[in-house]
């Protein structure tokens, strides 16, 4: 709640700064996070491709790489020199020919680390091979294993417990690879095995040439054991119960020394052995890292801009309402000559043009309220003024009706009491406003003088409905229009006359009527009467009417607003009906 009530009390463009920063950042955080999560995936796609494509070729290259060298098998199986050792025994020419043709193959592939022929007889030929004994060759399991599938080559790793060594001393089965392939003849029978050593260099190369800095390649058997592995310490580090017997590509990730490797594996079936590419993660994750920092940096650089730029339209949107606002804090002082420069035509602009009409509109009416209490206490001076000349007469007529008395004049004494009441009540003991009551009783009192002084010319009579006496009225506004009625109306004609008053509530108003039968007014006259009225003049020149008229309708509308007030209504030869509209107030 507090911090609420805070932030209301911030200035427009403290708010906008504020709610635009935080847009911004949302904005950026959210463009940041997404992004930065696609660039990962990406990168992380990427690695994938190019891993399986790696591991993939490595495999391919490995496969071509032993074809190449089955062909040499297959070849030395087709040999015609083999076929005629095996057809005809020991022969000195065959036997030196089949040696020439292995020390062919062994000199053109350096790769080869020696090539045994055993027939199933027991007999072998070799340039660089012995046995270690004297017992069968054909007890060796390399050999069982090919007549037991003599349709493929077979890769055996680490070739060991073998009644064969080689010549010479550079290389242990643990350097090595042996392939091994039937022999057969035209027939179709099996007539021996051709053994193949070969230097694990060459696969090396094939795979090593894949390695990068951080990145490297081996190879294991069916049982996941090293065929050959580049030196490296980590490779011995890599959980062998990680790896899955599937034959489909496989990959796991496993934390060595403290740092993360994602390992990708591939079976060929061909070799019957698994290719194993390791990736360090380290230099992605340094890379991810490194570009995260940078897209920070774009970002923060982006909000500070942002920041900026907002900084700027805030203060293009908000200088203008300070400066309106300074010229609101002169007209609260009193200083109405104030302008507000209208310098667009946007909203801003509209606002100024609303503000300067504003201004105008309160200097009219601040000189409307000055004019109308000048009015007002024009008014006030002329009532006051009135009621000297009746206070002095009330007394003088007060003693005038002691003497009549003292001469029995009754006649007299009538008349003068009714001029009395009728002083009495104009004085109200200064009072403006007095009860409706008091004020018909008034406008009795003037009616009953003239009845004496016009015997049979006219008569009156009221209508005053129930409760409208005790409302509250504007002293002295019946007796002008009575006398209007009278003067005007009836004394120029030759028939009885009568006027009559009356008093209704009608919705929120009260309203007034003075109605007689008189000469009647033209309606030229009428227009200009209630047109000079409604705007509060008076022509006594165009209308004849005098003064006391207008004097009442504005001290109405002085008192009570321009909603209320004087109509008259009249027709020639047919009387003339005065309304008078005042507010229901008790």
């Amino acid at each position: 709640m507090q911090l609420k009530k805070t932030y209301n009390n911030l200035s427009i463009k403290t708010k906008l700064i504020i709610n635009f920063t935080i847009s911004i950042l949302i904005i950026v955080t959210m463009f940041f996070t997404i992004n930065s999560q696609n660039v990962i995936s990406e990168i992380a796609r990427i690695l994938d491709e190019k891993s399986i494509q790696d591991i993939s070729q490595t495999k391919n290259s490995v496969n071509l790489y032993i074809k190449n060298l089955e062909n040499i098998a297959f070849y030395i199986s087709r040999d015609q020199s083999v076929q005629e050792y095996n057809d005809y025994g020991y022969n000195k020419n065959t036997i030196h020919q089949i040696k020439k043709s292995l020390e062919t193959y062994s000199i053109s592939h350096p790769q080869i680390g020696g090539i045994l022929i055993a027939f199933t007889n027991g007999d072998y030929i070799s340039n660089d091979m012995m046995t270690l004994s004297s017992d069968p060759i054909t007890q060796d399991e390399w050999f069982k294993q090919s007549l037991r599938d003599p349709s493929r080559i077979h890769v055996i790793a680490k070739p060991m417990n073998r009644n064969v060594k080689s010549i010479y001393d550079y290389y242990s089965p643990d350097t090595m690879l042996s392939l091994v392939k039937a022999i057969t003849n035209k027939a179709g029978d099996i007539i021996g095995v051709v053994l193949i050593d070969l230097k694990l260099d060459g696969i090396g190369n094939i795979i090593e040439q894949k390695v990068s800095d951080d990145d490297f390649f081996y190879m294991v058997d069916e049982n996941f054991n090293i065929i050959y592995s580049p030196v490296n310490p980590i490779v011995y580090r890599i959980k062998q119960n990680q790896f899955s017997t599937s034959k489909n590509g496989k990959s796991f990730y496993q934390d060595i020394q403290g740092e993360r490797f994602k390992v990708v594996y591939t079976y060929s079936r061909y070799l019957k052995s698994y290719i194993v590419g390791v990736y360090s993660l380290e230099p992605t994750n340094t890379f991810i890292v490194s570009l995260q920092k940078k897209v920070s940096a774009y970002s923060l650089l982006l909000v500070g801009f942002g920041i900026l730029s907002i900084s700027v339209f805030t203060v293009s949107i908000t200088k203008p309402i300070r400066k309106m606002q300074k010229l609101m804090g002169k007209i609260e002082d009193g200083n109405l000559d104030v302008y507000f420069d209208v310098e667009s035509e946007d909203e801003i602009g509209n606002l100024g043009r609303g503000f300067n009409q504003m201004v105008g509109s309160i200097k009219k009416l601040v000189e409307m309220v000055k004019q109308e209490q000048q009015k007002k206490k024009e008014a006030e001076l002329k009532a006051f003024q009135a009621q000297i000349k009746p206070h002095f007469l009330y007394n003088t007529l007060d003693t005038i009706n002691w003497m009549a008395q003292s001469y029995d004049a009754d006649d007299i004494s009538d008349i003068v009491c009714n001029l009395t009441s009728l002083f009495r009540i104009s004085l109200s003991r200064g009072k403006e406003i007095i009860a409706l009551k008091d004020e018909v009783e008034q406008v009795i009192s003037y009616l009953k003088i003239q009845m004496v002084r016009y015997r049979d010319k006219f008569d009156y009579t009221l209508d005053i409905s129930k409760n409208c006496g005790d409302y509250q009225v504007v002293k002295l506004i019946l007796q002008p229009f009575v006398e209007n009625a009278l003067y005007h109306g009836i004394k120029p004609m030759r028939e009885f006359g009568y006027i009559e008053i009356a008093a209704k509530e009608r919705e929120k108003m009260l309203v007034l009527t003075v109605s007689d039968n008189g000469v009647g007014i033209d309606s030229n006259t009428v227009s200009a009467l209630n047109e000079q009225l409604r705007q509060g003049k008076n022509d006594d020149a165009t209308t004849g009417m005098g003064i006391g008229i207008f004097n009442v309708n504005e001290r109405i509308k002085l008192n009570y607003g321009n909603d209320y007030g004087v109509i008259i209504a009249s027709q020639i030869g047919k009387g003339t009906q005065v309304t008078i509209r005042l507010p229901k107030v008790k």
